[in-house]
Parts: structure tokens; C-alpha cells; sequence
């Protein structure tokens, strides 16, 4: 897949080389990716040439792939694909997502474009996953104000299964990254997919600094940190269905204070006049003298 414009500068996000040069219409920018010293592993999910698309792919790909990765023993999955919900039960790659979760494996995943055209609840699969950390897109502030929201990025809460997503917000509007044969991109590429390798890097980032820390914990710390991303051209605060925890901030991440579990909470649907309730259990991250309160 490195040879997919798409899947190289995924990769690089994720892990490129510390102080690259990329040459870029005449101008030349010092990069790094998130975890330059990473290992990448590449898995080709998707084989089937649509019209009008490109590759496509289908769900025992999909999986296959994601089995193939926790085998092989990669830490953290990124996946920057994703098509509409469907009911929970029936989707293998949710259950393969939290599967690999269960195995130790961090689970990275594009929350979606399609909020100009669908709006709320346009969170795609397998971003639904539970256990999977639902990346959402913000700016970058090269050319403007940082942390505002992109107006394609999906919303939450989920369609079907009504969860609480995406969780967390990254830098996914005009970014600058590699593509094969020595190219790059012309600060440019805009998605959640971009967004989603960001994450990743962090991801990774993390379990070194923290090899004892669980995947559900590394996720914790990534949420309870996140920086506040804005409507447009405002100093709002977007709700949390658009941005999660907000846009990740790695150094305050490196050392969150206290995990909770679960990370978001979603009532789902309650009928008016009925009560229901929901238990947040919060950890001790390290660090910090007791006694402590939240």
C-alpha cells in the first residue's frame, strides 16, 4: 500500500522521519510524524476498483487485515476508511476493532466526512466501535486560527448504536505530508483521515513511555487532556459530539493525573419522564500524593 497516495501519507503522519525536508512549490518545511521512530506495518484492505472512487473494499478484508496486524504484533491499528453504521450485532469489523482492543492493540479510527451533508450522527463504521478512539478533524493554524472544527467532520452521537462519539480531535485540514516516489503533498489534504494518523503516532508515543498502560487507559489519557476546538471563526467551544475530549495534546497526555473508564458517556435514548443513570470509575494515573479528590 505504500505505493496508494492515500496510505503514504497516512504513514508518514503517523511515523515519517524527524526533520525531513519536504520541498513544496518552492519552499522547503522541516516535518516529523508524531512517532518518527515507529515501526510500520502495512496491510491492503482495500482491492476492489469502484468508478468514480477508486479502491474499495468489503468486510472480511477489512477484518482479515486487522487480524493480521494484532498477529503480527503491532501495538496500535490505524484505519482512515469507514462507510455508514449498521445494526451493532451484525458488523464484523466492530467486533474485530474490540477484539483487538481486548488483545492490547490501540485501535485508531476516521471518525468520517460527512457532517455538511448529513449532520449530526454521521459518525461511519467502525468508528462506532466502542473501544476504538474515533478521531474527528480540526485546523492545523498554519494559515489561521488553530483548533477550529472542520465543517466536514462527522458528528456524533453514533446513528444506530447512539454512542458517544468521535472521542478525541486532531489536525486534519491542509496538511503537509509525503506520497510516493519522493513527493508531497501540497499542504493540502484535508479529512479525518488525516486527522486519524495523528492519533495513531500518539498512540504509540504513549505505550512507550508507558508500557504498562492499557489500551482503555491510553485512550483515557488522550480524551481527559484534549485541548478546546472552536465553531469557526469564534471562540465557542464545539459540543462534544463534535470534538470529543477535544484536540489531543501529547505532553499533557504523557501524564493525565487520573484514568476514568468509561471515557465519554452516552445516555442513549430516554424517554421523557424516566431517570437513568450512568457510572464513571475514576483511577489514579501516577504521580500525585494522596489523599486526592476529583
Amino acid at each position: 500500500p505504500l505505493e496508494s497516495d492515500d496510505a503514504t501519507n497516512v504513514a508518514r503522519i503517523a511515523a515519517g522521519d524527524y526533520n525531513t525536508i519536504a520541498a513544496v512549490e518552492g519552499k522547503q518545511y522541516h516535518v516529523s510524524g508524531i512517532a518518527p521512530m515507529a515501526y510500520l506495518g502495512n496491510y491492503k484492505v482495500l482491492t476492489i476498483p469502484t468508478d468514480g472512487f477508486g479502491l474499495d473494499g468489503n468486510s472480511p478484508e477489512i477484518v482479515a487485515g486487522i487480524e493480521a496486524a494484532v498477529a503480527d504484533g503491532m501495538n496500535v491499528i490505524n484505519l482512515s476508511l469507514g462507510e455508514p453504521e449498521i445494526e451493532p450485532t451484525r458488523d464484523i469489523v466492530v467486533k474485530a476493532i474490540d477484539d483487538a482492543a481486548d488483545a492490547g492493540v490501540v485501535p485508531v479510527i476516521a471518525a468520517g466526512n460527512d457532517f455538511d451533508s448529513e449532520g449530526r450522527g454521521s459518525i461511519g463504521s467502525p468508528g462506532t466501535a466502542p473501544d476504538a478512539i474515533t478521531v474527528a478533524a480540526s485546523t492545523e493554524g498554519d494559515d489561521g486560527p488553530a483548533d477550529e472544527i472542520a465543517s466536514f467532520s462527522s458528528s456524533g452521537p453514533s446513528p444506530i448504536s447512539l454512542g458517544m462519539k468521535p472521542d478525541v480531535d486532531a489536525p486534519g485540514v491542509d496538511i503537509l505530508s509525503s506520497l510516493p516516489r519522493n513527493t508531497w503533498s501540497a499542504h493540502d489534504w484535508s479529512g479525518t483521515s488525516m486527522a486519524s494518523p495523528h492519533v495513531a503516532g500518539a498512540a504509540a508515543v504513549l505505550m512507550q513511555r508507558h508500557p504498562t498502560w492499557t489500551v482503555a487507559e491510553i485512550k483515557s489519557a488522550l480524551e481527559s487532556t484534549g485541548d478546546p476546538v472552536h465553531v469557526a471563526g469564534t471562540t465557542t467551544e464545539v459540543p462534544s459530539t463534535r470534538e470529543g475530549g477535544g484536540r489531543i495534546d501529547l505532553p499533557r497526555a504523557d501524564d493525565p493525573l487520573v484514568f476514568t473508564a468509561p471515557t465519554g458517556l452516552s445516555f442513549g435514548l430516554v424517554k421523557p419522564g424516566t431517570t437513568t443513570t450512568q457510572t464513571l470509575q475514576t483511577t489514579d494515573a501516577g504521580g500525585g500524593a494522596d489523599p486526592w479528590t476529583v
